[in-house]
């Protein structure tokens, strides 16, 4: 039997590790070695003084080093897609995929206040 590949779960903003429990993280794991973490400031990690910066976030590449993971397949949810897409731009060669989900991009989005959302007021 071969290795699974080692695919890692990042969390948004407000939320942590749980998040991907009780469903996502174990029908993967039948595919991949999983790794989900606690974002800075998350569930049981310390917090940065600098706060909730996408760069300040973009720990990953301690984390993985100190696993030994030298590609995997990335997976961010909100505020964790934006912290992997800024993994992937700044380390290409260790991303064997990126998935995004439910995020916002500027760049490609206005930004919208929350009371302007049409889905707000139903």
């Amino acid at each position: 039997m071969r290795s699974a590949e080692d695919l890692v779960l990042i969390h948004g903003l407000g939320a942590n590790l749980a998040f991907w429990y009780p469903g996502i993280a174990g029908i993967l794991s039948r595919h991949y070695r999983v790794i989900i973490y606690d974002l800075r400031g998350h569930g049981n990690s310390s917090m940065f003084s600098c706060g909730y910066t996408v760069v300040a976030m973009t720990v990953l590449q301690v984390l993985l080093d100190q696993l030994g993971i030298v590609s995997a397949h990335i997976v961010g949810h909100s505020f964790g897609a934006r912290i992997a897409c800024q993994y992937a731009i700044a380390h290409p060669q260790q991303v064997k995929s990126l998935t995004i989900a439910d995020t916002q991009f500027y760049c490609l989005q206005p930004k919208m206040p929350l009371r302007d959302w049409f889905y707000w007021h139903i």
